[in-house]
């Protein structure tokens, strides 16, 4: 939106975004509403729904792992994996809060109730408490940002381990970090 001559962010433009789609099989799976939609040939075959995966709860993350395990996180309803060898959902783990999801340099790092969990290979590479209230981050090269319900914090990683540089008390709290034209908002 424009406003006195100048742009305005007025909401999270990922949703505006393509969703993320991952190849499974000869599947195409999508997120949708109400769940996840599985394309053959660019038309739905059918959808697997969230409350065939965990409950109720929104998917918020689909990632494809190196053994084309495919897993689903969810708003409140923790994890589930679908195998490549099943067509139904293998594990589920409900404890699991996951906030965030992030990929750079061949390594995902996950945002889960307060910890950052560096993962490479399907392995856990390390696992660093940054805060109990840590709501979303965005890495860039050796830098993380971390947005939390008490502001936002800067962080250098150095060898998976995550050393905080400083606090911007910010009282209302950081929901979500995005990066537009080469500045971190």
């Amino acid at each position: 939106i424009k406003k006195n001559g100048k742009e305005e962010i007025i909401s999270d433009f990922t949703y505006l975004q393509k969703p993320e789609e991952i190849t499974f099989e000869n599947y195409t799976l999508k997120p949708s509403s109400n769940g996840v939609l599985r394309l053959l040939n660019g038309k739905i075959f059918d959808t697997i729904k969230d409350t065939e995966i965990i409950g109720n709860y929104p998917i918020n993350h689909i990632l494809k792992r190196t053994n084309d395990d495919i897993i689903f996180s969810t708003h409140g309803g923790g994890i589930s994996i679908l195998k490549k060898t099943n067509s139904k959902i293998s594990f589920n783990n409900k404890n699991v809060n996951v906030r965030e999801f992030f990929y750079q340099n061949g390594k995902n790092y996950i945002l889960s109730d307060g910890s950052i969990y560096v993962i490479s290979k399907d392995k856990i590479e390390a696992k660093k408490f940054i805060a109990k209230d840590a709501l979303t981050f965005y890495i860039e090269g050796n830098n993380a940002y971390v947005g939390t319900f008490s502001g936002l914090q800067f962080y250098k990683i150095s060898k998976n381990d995550f050393i905080l540089q400083k606090t911007i008390p910010i009282t209302s709290g950081i929901s979500k970090i995005l990066k537009v034209k080469d500045k971190i908002i």
